[in-house]
């Protein structure tokens, strides 16, 4: 409990380096429905990346406090698409929002079909890494796969350069609990911000600062912030938030793998006999044990919609938790028993949709996860790509990163590139109106939340 408290206050003591609270302007105005002018109620407005902030929010109007220049507010709303507003003037100002209603997809009914497409079509780029930025996809390229030629590239979904920045000894993109995207380098971790004409790299900190700091926070919802911590040989997982508003640490859940505890308690006993007959060289048993015997336990927290989710393959059970940490549901699970799963939870945050992946011979198949029973869905599979690495998934799409291999001498073999596959879900309401559409006895039909 120690060391958490410890991690909350580093972490507090992070954010509040970033962002000052000296100098804030205000910033305000109304937000409206982007096709009918309404003005829309109950938004949820915050800065992004940031601990702290005030929002004053009635009848379609808001006003929020931003104390470090450049920031960005981000607006979200259930039916309606995410906003993200730039702010680089220190000048108050008043800005009005319009936000795109979010059409919603049904229950599953069939696929009926899946396009896989090179995003970057016949660019000379090997992609080590990618990450979303808000509406956008970052992208850790070498051109000519030379290590010298490496950039930051921001792209749109159909691979059109928005922006770049060179970059020296990077290593991997890190996208954090509060949605920050960073750069890992060797010797500096830095915070990616593009201000709406180019790209910055900000706030650099160091790499071993960074990982105690953020690799502990899995997650942010409302104004908690979630942490975990491990304990017993990684055995026994603790998870806890942190109230931005209250100022207040509690304790949401602990699991722990019996099984595996009493296998760390063999081994400790193991240990102690080689100790008392002397034999030396115990490092390397220990060293052993972490490296193949014992893994830690995997129970994963992430955000749907406004509700936590732990999946807890311990008890096989998914538990659902509301702002207050109180438990609202269970729903029992057995998918991760299942021959072929891997142990990955991918969530696509515009329709909070929830899958699992399974590899068969290389080949990744995914599967929609139902919250209210707990079975799974017809497969989704990444068809005539094996091996594919670093999955996720973003508005009805799946996005992967593949290296293509051939004993056939081809112009970009060898290079990594991102792939993005469209799969179509229709629900049976959603295939009645295509059906009337086709013969032009409906008119358009738009289906909102």
């Amino acid at each position: 409990m120690k060391n958490f408290y410890s991690i909350i206050l580093l972490f507090i003591f992070f954010i509040s380096n970033i962002y000052s609270q000296s100098g804030s302007i205000r910033v305000s105005g109304k937000i409206t429905d982007s096709n009918t002018g309404s003005i829309i109620k109950n938004v949820n407005i915050r800065i992004k990346g940031t601990n702290v902030g005030s929002v004053l929010f009635k009848n379609g109007h808001y006003s929020i406090n931003v104390s470090e220049i450049p920031a960005t507010i981000i607006f979200s709303h259930i039916a309606y698409e995410k906003h993200y507003l730039k702010i680089n003037s220190k000048i108050s100002q008043e800005i009005n929002i319009q936000l795109k209603p979010l059409i919603v997809k049904l229950d599953e009914f069939s696929i009926s079909g899946k396009i896989v497409k090179n995003i970057l079509k016949n660019k000379p780029l090997h992609i080590s890494d990618y990450e979303f930025y808000e509406n956008n996809i970052l992208l850790l390229a070498y051109k000519d796969r030379k290590l010298s030629k490496t950039k930051i590239l921001l792209v749109d979904d159909f691979g059109d350069t928005i922006a770049g920045l060179p970059v020296r000894k990077p290593v991997k993109f890190f996208k954090d609990c509060i949605d920050n995207v960073h750069l890992i380098c060797k010797d500096t971790v830095w915070q990616i911000y593009f201000d709406s004409e180019k790209l910055q790299l900000l706030y650099p900190v160091n790499p071993k600062k960074f990982d105690l700091i953020m690799k502990t926070c899995v997650e942010e919802s409302g104004n908690n912030i979630y942490f975990m911590d491990y304990a017993y040989h990684n055995q026994i997982l603790k998870y806890y938030y942190y109230n931005r508003k209250t100022k207040k640490a509690k304790t949401l859940r602990i699991i722990g793998d019996e099984k595996a505890i009493a296998m760390v308690d063999d081994f400790d006993r193991y240990i102690q006999r080689l100790i008392d007959f002397g034999v030396s060289d115990i490092g390397a048993y220990i060293r052993f044990d972490k490296m193949c015997m014992i893994e830690p336990v995997f129970v994963p927290l992430n955000k749907i919609g406004d509700t936590i989710c732990i999946f807890n393959y311990v008890n096989s059970i998914m538990e659902f938790y509301d702002h207050d940490g109180e438990l609202v549901n269970k729903t029992p699970i057995d998918f991760h028993n299942k021959k072929h799963r891997v142990e990955d939870i991918f969530i696509d945050e515009v329709y909070n949709k929830v899958y699992t992946l399974f590899k068969i011979n290389g080949i990744s198949y995914l599967y929609e996860i139902n919250l209210k029973d707990g079975s799974l869905g017809k497969a989704i599979k990444i068809p005539d790509f094996p091996f594919v690495s670093k999955i996720q998934i973003n508005n009805g799409n799946i996005y992967f990163l593949y290296t293509e291999n051939s004993n056939v001498y081809q112009e970009f073999n060898g290079y990594r590139k991102i792939y993005k596959m469209h799969f179509f879900i229709f629900s049976s309401i959603e295939l009645f109106l295509l059906f009337c559409m086709i013969f032009h006895s409906c008119s358009q039909y738009e289906l909102y939340v």
